[in-house]
């Protein structure tokens, strides 16, 4: 099973939010209290762990296009090595 970097994100995201209803259900069925706290920030750890893949998603998504809309007039701006 091969994941890419969006499908592992969102995999995250998904187990975030299975987190937090499973604890929830636990709650509210057994006798046995799981802290909705510590539910809550582990399913946050879980869900920003990945957090760098999104980020590096958006920088390819976003910067990379936006320099290649800046148009190259060819003139020398002063920061290359002479």
């Amino acid at each position: 099973m091969d994941l890419k970097g969006k499908q592992l994100s969102l995999f995250s995201k998904i187990i975030a939010v299975v987190i937090v209803i499973v604890c929830l259900t636990v709650n509210a069925v057994t006798p046995f209290t799981i802290p909705m706290d510590d539910a809550i920030k582990a399913a946050v750890f879980v869900a920003l762990a990945f957090s760098p893949v999104d980020v590096s998603m958006w920088i390819n998504n976003y910067v990379v296009r936006y320099r290649k809309t800046i148009p190259d007039d060819g003139k020398d701006d002063g920061d290359s090595p002479a």
